[in-house]
């Protein structure tokens, strides 16, 4: 299956904005499936990062 290359540090700063959002979220008392929703979307966004890291590390090499 071909996955497309991503830039990690992009992603990284994807997944800080979200951290800030999720943060926010639980200041302003949003519903669970709200906080649910973004933090699901972190671990993929987690995921993705390990993955761009792998894909630079086998083109360095």
């Amino acid at each position: 299956m071909y996955r497309q290359h991503e830039n990690p540090e992009k992603l990284k700063e994807r997944l800080n904005d979200l951290h800030k959002d999720y943060c926010c979220a639980v200041d302003a008392n949003a519903s669970e499936e709200e906080l649910i929703e973004i933090h699901q979307e972190m671990e993929e966004l987690e995921e993705r990062i390990h993955h761009a890291w792998m894909d630079q590390e086998e083109g360095d090499e």
